[in-house]
């Protein structure tokens, strides 16, 4: 028994070390001196630079921008995912260059959403079925379109926690224990924490997939249901102040309508000519496709579906995979029109990103039950050969640190995270940092970090004085110690920190707090974590119960 035991052990790290091995092979771009060019890259770099500088400057968790759009600052942090900036200034104060950092990151996303596919696989049909699905999803064109193409690290980062929250459903079905509620717990945070149209749209799907595998199990779906709920209270430092706090920002405004030019021609969902540009619909343009082994094995799996014996797990992906391609086609345009919480997904061509999920899941019940074992070895095989032509760059540049450290835009491409008091984004830094726009006197003494400045100010008489900096809850002004009101919507400084300060010598701070949403938000976050902590010293108690 032990060594039948030790074999299977040894099968699994095989099986591993063959995954990593082939996925490196699709990396061979990110071994090359300087930086490939992608549509998100350089911006993204730019947003995750600044937390990095927050991090440094000890504003946690980052919240603001205070270097970008021109040195006025900005709350993309607030809002945009965070997980990619915090990996990447870990990465950053161990040596690692801004792009290099970039680069690891993006290539060890692509192995470790392999190998937790591959993982997750293993509960459901064996490990040399999960083997040779877990390439489906590794290397689906979709990835390698947001590696190359796109350069969407915060999408890839989110693909490596997905299967691993399905995973920990599945071992809390068979085998509920404490250490299990609390991995699964951790690895939806950091799903959530990845990327914030994936991470919303897996949480339903993962939620569908807990009440529809566990129908009227009722203690199943409390375990695993509150699994979700500590792991979304864990990162709820992000999301709650997000969600909360949109209503300040214009990102409803240029999402709108982004959808109408992105649907997939149905002559093109299964193959399309591979291209650098934004747009899917012109020559050299944008190619998200399903893959031509992939679109056989989904076509054979309705017939897989209607002839076998339906297990609850294949229903569900079958009807999920179904509907994620008709979202990305023309014919669901009326669902696009009419749904407007849908238009979140900005690009109907996005739902592939479903797909390459629940697809792969799909394309696991059809190998199951292929015989003999070389056919389903072999269709991998051509699926993994007909892979490696997506394996290339647009272009290399190379930029030094500096140039992320000092990235004068916002980030942003359409504005997502502008605040609606100004008149948009910056395009010419300020004269000086802080100005008198009315009264005499002088400033000196300028000290200035991401979430604090501080300066003096010698009065001849009462002025005011305009902070270049974008307003935004949770900025204060303090002079001599003593909290002083805020104006942000002057005529002629839309958007911007003023205030009034009296005659005389006066110490002024300019400091970015935490707002009540937010500190409700930290406390949350904190208190699951300690929660968790608790849970651990007590697991073997708690263990007896759950079994």
């Amino acid at each position: 028994m032990k060594k039948k035991k030790q074999k299977k052990g040894h099968n699994f790290y095989l099986f591993v070390i063959i995954i990593v091995t082939v996925c490196i092979f699709f990396l061979w771009p990110l071994f090359r001196q300087g930086f490939y060019v992608t549509h998100d890259s350089e911006p993204q770099l730019a947003r995750m630079t600044a937390v990095y500088k927050a991090v440094v400057d000890g504003h946690i968790p980052a919240r603001w921008a205070g270097d970008l759009n021109y040195r006025y600052g900005i709350p993309s942090p607030n809002f945009f995912f965070p997980l990619n900036g915090y990996l990447n200034t870990l990465l950053h104060l161990i040596g690692f260059s801004f792009q290099d950092s970039y680069k690891i990151l993006m290539g060890v996303s692509l192995i470790a959403s392999t190998v937790f596919f591959y993982l997750w696989m293993t509960e459901l049909f064996g490990r040399k079925i999960a083997l040779l699905t877990s390439f489906f999803y590794g290397l689906a064109p979709y990835h390698l379109l947001d590696i190359y193409v796109r350069g969407q690290l915060g999408e890839m980062l989110a693909f490596v926690f997905i299967p691993l929250v399905f995973f920990f459903i599945e071992r809390n079905k068979k085998m509920p224990t404490t250490r299990n509620i609390i991995l699964g717990a951790v690895s939806y945070a950091l799903l959530v924490l990845s990327h914030n149209v994936l991470g919303l749209v897996f949480s339903f799907i993962a939620a569908l997939y807990i009440i529809v595998c566990s129908w009227k199990k009722w203690k199943q779906i409390a375990i695993s249901a509150s699994m979700m709920f500590f792991g979304l209270l864990l990162s709820s430092f992000f999301w709650l102040p997000a969600l909360y706090e949109n209503r300040y920002i214009n990102s409803e405004l240029f999402v709108g309508g982004f959808f109408r030019d992105h649907f997939i021609n149905p002559s093109r969902l299964f193959y399309a000519p591979w291209g650098f540009g934004s747009d899917i619909n012109k020559l050299g343009g944008l190619a998200p496709y399903i893959g031509v082994i992939q679109g056989f094995l989904l076509l054979s799996s309705t017939f897989v579906f209607i002839t076998s014996q339906k297990k609850r797990s294949m229903v569900f992906w079958f009807f999920i995979t179904v509907f994620s391609i008709f979202m990305t086609l023309p014919l669901s345009s009326f669902l696009w029109e009419s749904v407007n919480f849908i238009e979140q997904f900005q690009f109907p061509w996005r739902f592939l990103a479903i797909v390459s999920l629940s697809g792969s899941v799909l394309i696991g019940h059809v190998l199951s039950v292929l015989r003999p074992y070389a056919l389903p070895v072999f269709l991998t095989f051509c699926a993994v050969l007909l892979s490696f032509p997506l394996v290339k760059v647009h272009s290399f540049t190379d930029k030094p640190d500096q140039f992320y450290l000092r990235y004068s835009g916002t980030g942003a491409y359409h504005g997502e995270s502008t605040t609606i008091w100004t008149a948009g984004d910056a395009s010419l830094f300020p004269k000086a940092p802080i100005e008198i726009i009315d009264g005499k006197g002088g400033v000196a003494n300028y000290y200035r970090k991401t979430q604090e400045h501080q300066f003096s100010v010698q009065a001849d008489s009462p002025v005011k004085i305009v902070d270049n900096t974008t307003y935004f809850p949770g900025w204060h002004v303090y002079v001599d110690g003593v909290e002083t009101p805020i104006e942000f919507q002057d005529a002629n400084h839309r958007g911007l920190i003023t205030f009034n300060v009296l005659q005389g010598k006066h110490a002024v701070s300019v400091i970015f707090e935490e707002t009540k949403i937010r500190l409700l938000a930290d406390t949350l976050s904190i208190s699951v974590f300690a929660g968790m902590m608790l849970l651990l010293i007590f697991r073997n108690r708690i263990n007896r119960v759950l079994s």
